[in-house]
């Protein structure tokens, strides 16, 4: 019975294994500056609503993301990871920069932090299509799971890596180092081909599929609980917010200890990533896998 993932995709395809490892290296570099950010805005004002206004930078993130996916469409989807990812790295170094320069505003860390999410919101859609159109379609479901594993490494090992950078060297090092880690995500998107628009048609075709799209989930009540349910999660299913507090009330305060509380969920996460594999083997239930005791 196999219990690692497949690595065949990496072995076989070298654009795909730079891909995956630079992946792997900016998003824990995004670990750093996300937990540093958080941890900044405690420490000026040891607030949690403070700390939680943070999520109010979905909605922008939200109003571009609608237009990502047709940008995509329309552009060099390479070139378009590319731009927003020299971007996202200006970001991290400005957020170094005021780390550095002591500026202390709270407002200029929830500016940066918004640009970082409509970046995000705009790469997104294209980089999401690399792998499908680099690996091929006997390789793909090892690739996605592959993607996951990297995704729940990150979750888990970010967090814990970030407190320990910052409670050794500072906040404003992580910073840095997300802003350095973004070379190696910028070289693999750069190696990649060309990936123009298989078919790109006016503007207002785009904006007309986007209405289309946002009418039929709203007849689909299935599709709109399913997007309720995900917005939920992510506003509320997980009291990251009050993580500084219960860290500084509990558990003696350091960014260590608040790295290790971040990283907890990514516990879980990499479980079923790993997992993956034998469990969607399975014909029947999950506990058909594993031999009775």
């Amino acid at each position: 019975m196999r219990i690692l993932p497949d690595f065949s995709p990496v072995r076989h395809n070298r654009a795909f294994g730079r891909l995956l490892v630079g992946g792997l290296l900016s998003t824990l570099g995004g670990a750093m500056t996300s937990f540093a950010v958080v941890l900044q805005i405690w420490d000026l004002s040891r607030s949690s609503l403070a700390v939680g206004l943070l999520g109010l930078t979905f909605v922008p993130a939200l109003i571009v993301g609608l237009f990502g996916g047709s940008i995509a469409d329309a552009v060099d989807r390479r070139k378009l990871a590319l731009v927003t990812r020299a971007g996202l790295m200006a970001v991290s170094a400005a957020f170094a920069v005021q780390a550095y320069a002591q500026f202390d505003q709270l407002w200029l860390l929830y500016a940066l932090a918004a640009v970082q999410a409509v970046l995000q919101a705009l790469g997104a859609p294209a980089s999401r299509t690399f792998v499908a159109r680099l690996v091929p379609a006997d390789q793909l479901t090892a690739a996605i799971a592959l993607n996951t594993l990297v995704g729940r490494i990150t979750m888990l090992f970010g967090p814990v890596l970030a407190g320990l950078v910052a409670g050794t060297w500072g906040l404003r090092t992580c910073y840095a180092v997300d802003a350095v880690s973004f070379l190696a995500s910028m070289y693999a998107v750069a190696r990649l081909p060309a990936m123009r628009p298989e078919s790109a048609g006016p503007a207002g075709s785009r904006l007309r599929a986007i209405a289309e799209g946002l009418r039929f989930i709203r007849h689909r009540p299935v599709l709109v609980a399913a997007f309720l349910t995900d917005l939920n999660a992510m506003l509320l299913g997980l009291p990251v917010a009050l993580f500084p507090a219960l860290n500084a009330a509990h558990f003696g305060g350091s960014p260590q200890t608040l790295g290790l509380l971040n990283a907890a969920p990514g516990v879980g996460g990499l479980l079923s990533a790993v997992l993956s594999g034998p469990v969607g083997r399975c014909p029947g239930r999950a506990a058909a896998c594993w031999p009775a005791r």
